[in-house]
């Protein structure tokens, strides 16, 4: 995510140049020789599987000189903040606690302007499920203090921002400095978002346009990017084989109704619910989903495609790559 908006960091890590100081303690870090991320914590005797999973979630958010990421701690069973420590390729426990909720997940978003930390938790289901409180997705927010290299959670929050449990849950920070929301919930893709501070949220509501209707297995995402824009995607997979990805972009600051569809693909197995989309400095939003190119058998060939939209939302590009 660029700092005009929120950064949001992505499933690869970038090489990036980081001093270790302070007294943070190390939990389960592994070193690995290969220079493209570095392991993280281990879960093997939790009560948890997969707990940095979600395809278009986010963990990771750049600040300060270092990468920092929502990691879970098998010790305490809850999500932490970790900072990396690349000298030594070591995630480093900072001892500050997240969800402490061990089955939840979650997305975050880095905004550098207002020094804040935002992670939207939800509890996992493959169908969306309503429940207790315990069961909702709520919104955590942070400040950050350089001088110490450390987070607080602001009063007031967590804050509550969907039913129940979902597959997934997305934020981001447009322009404006609204936030929103989306996942899927009883076949709707949903969005909300805040009224006027980041404690108020609207009522949910299905995305107002066309093919927002889905199944209980799709998903969706969200990106603020370019100059006002925010886009949204998800994926619809139907009975027949038919297997669509949709697209729609709202311009900050035009009333929370207003979006304009588009289809990014349709067809036989083009596409599942693995998606997940980021955007650059430059404002430009890349768009990931995977491409199922045959069924002809167990070991079928898969495709990675990803989507460039210029910052001013005129321009696509479509890569491929295997």
């Amino acid at each position: 995510r660029a700092e005009l908006h929120a950064f949001r960091g992505g499933g690869m890590l970038l090489a990036v140049r980081l001093l270790f100081s302070g007294p943070l303690e190390s939990i389960g870090a592994q070193s690995v020789a290969d220079p493209i991320g570095y392991q993280g914590p281990g879960y093997a005797s939790s009560k948890t599987s997969a707990p940095t999973s979600e395809k278009p979630e986010s963990k990771l958010w750049w600040n300060d000189g270092y990468w920092w990421g929502d990691l879970y701690n098998d010790v305490t069973e809850a999500h932490h903040i970790y900072r990396l420590d690349e000298q030594n390729m070591q995630w480093l426990d900072t001892g500050v606690m997240l969800d402490e909720r061990n089955k939840s997940r979650s997305d975050v978003v880095w905004d550098a302007a207002d020094g804040k930390l935002y992670v939207a938790s939800h509890k996992t289901a493959e169908t969306s499920e309503e429940g207790d409180e315990s069961d909702r997705g709520v919104l955590f927010r942070y400040s950050y203090d350089p001088a110490a290299d450390t987070y607080a959670l602001d009063q007031g929050f967590p804050v509550v921002i969907t039913p129940g449990r979902t597959q997934t849950l997305t934020i981001t920070k447009d322009s404006t400095r609204r936030l929103w929301a989306t996942y899927v919930w009883e076949n709707q893709v949903m969005i909300s978002y805040t009224l006027g501070d980041d404690a108020s949220w609207s009522e949910p509501m299905p995305v107002p346009v066309e093919n927002s209707t889905v199944t209980p297995e799709d998903i969706s995402t969200i990106d603020a990017f370019g100059i006002n824009a925010v886009g949204l995607a998800w994926t619809f997979q139907n009975a027949a084989g038919e297997q669509d990805l949709f697209f729609a972009i709202h311009q900050a600051g035009a009333p929370p109704e207003a979006w304009q569809q588009e289809v990014i693909a349709t067809g036989h197995s083009v596409a599942d619910n693995h998606l997940n989309m980021a955007s650059d400095a430059e404002g430009n939003l890349y768009h990931w989903h995977k491409h199922q190119v045959s069924q002809a058998s167990t070991n079928a060939a898969r495709q990675q495609r990803y989507r460039a939209r210029q910052k001013d939302a005129s321009e696509t590009r479509n890569v491929t790559s295997g």
